[in-house]
């Protein structure tokens, strides 16, 4: 019998593709786009996200094992999808290549300033090349070992809290923003919760039954749960001031944490987060790999795996400063969050047709 992925690994690939390594910068993007206060729109943007899965699960019950692919081809001429298939392919792989790159310029940047980052991202890319080999339950295997790897790292700031204080939360809301309030500035904060729709690719390697859907739910509850616990956290600890200017708060906020049998705590859960920034790269790279199997049927596997990993090189040479890459980032996430939302309805209406054929016909 074909294994399934169950409830746990559900909740596991949700937390490892939305905590990643946008935890270090969120709470400067927060204060930027939100204001004063900046963890009560989280909250706000994180019911957001709950709604969202919630329409997924509807088309996860709907579908019925099918995987959105079927759907598609199923009320969609197939010559007709190649296009979309194709944007799927280069968004994804765009997404990944980026993000990696991101990673790998950060952390030259405050790990490892004498290293060449691309020594980094080379190596980062080779273990993605091997994940994209294996099947997808050895896939998911890994991901769990690396999220027991990572999972405790938000708790480290709890031994920031004797020097927390309540007053630098301020009573005004949504405040002091260097940023217009637009639906484009919250959508840069709600970056951070994109990676729940990767389940609607990954429909067929669960139960067919959807029980597996309550897994998504308790993943964006921990996943919500990080975020806020470190927004108040950070809040209380720097003014609001000193949020706007630091790059990397929480990385700021760890550098002052002194443990006696450990130095630069912030350097070591930095590194900890590669196997985040890994874990991302390979679902959205093995998504890209399932789409190229629907334009090429007769393609081999390794081959089409190589080209994905050419492709997250290839895709990123000159981006050698971060701000490039955050910028570019941004934008690739705008397209991700509008698949996000607008997904789940299209699926929902092209099921409610194909059911009203199969009655018609019957």
């Amino acid at each position: 019998m074909k294994p399934t992925l169950n409830s746990f690994h559900a909740f596991v690939i949700v937390y490892m593709l939305e905590v990643n390594v946008s935890i270090f910068h969120n709470p400067r993007i927060g204060v930027e786009n939100i204001g004063t206060n900046y963890w009560l729109g989280m909250l706000i943007l994180s019911l957001a996200a709950m709604i969202n899965i919630y329409f997924i699960s509807l088309v996860i019950r709907k579908a019925k094992g099918r995987s959105v692919f079927e759907i598609m081809e199923a009320s969609i001429p197939k010559p007709l999808l190649y296009p979309i298939y194709a944007g799927l392919v280069l968004l994804w792989v765009s997404f990944s290549s980026v993000s990696l790159k991101h990673y790998g310029l950060i952390s030259q940047y405050i790990a490892f300033p004498v290293r060449d980052g691309i020594v980094i991202y080379l190596m980062c890319i080779l273990l993605v090349y091997y994940l994209l080999l294996q099947n997808i339950y050895g896939l998911s295997k890994a991901i769990t070992c690396f999220f027991f790897i990572v999972v405790w790292i938000p708790l480290i700031i709890l031994y920031c809290i004797p020097s927390w204080d309540f007053l630098r939360l301020t009573p005004f809301l949504f405040q002091g923003t260097t940023k217009p309030i637009t639906v484009f500035s919250w959508a840069e904060v709600y970056q951070v919760f994109v990676g729940y729709e990767m389940a609607l690719i990954l429909i067929p390697y669960f139960d067919k039954k959807g029980k597996w859907v309550k897994g998504l739910y308790w993943g964006q509850a921990l996943v919500s749960a990080t975020y806020l616990f470190t927004a108040i956290i950070i809040s209380g600890f720097f003014s609001f001031e000193q949020l706007q200017k630091i790059t990397y708060p929480v990385i700021t906020l760890l550098s002052y944490i002194e443990l006696p049998f450990l130095n630069r705590v912030e350097i070591l859960s930095f590194t900890l987060y590669t196997f985040n920034i890994i874990s991302v790269t390979t679902i959205y790279c093995f998504a890209a790999l399932l789409v190229l199997k629907r334009l090429f049927p007769a393609g081999k596997v390794k081959w089409m795996a190589l080209a994905i990993v050419l492709a997250l090189f290839g895709l990123v040479v000159g981006f050698d400063i971060s701000r490039h890459t955050e910028r570019f980032f941004r934008i690739l996430n705008n397209f991700e969050i509008s698949l996000a939302v607008i997904s789940p309805f299209v699926l929902l209406i092209l099921l409610m047709i194909h059911q009203t054929r199969k009655e018609r016909r019957t």
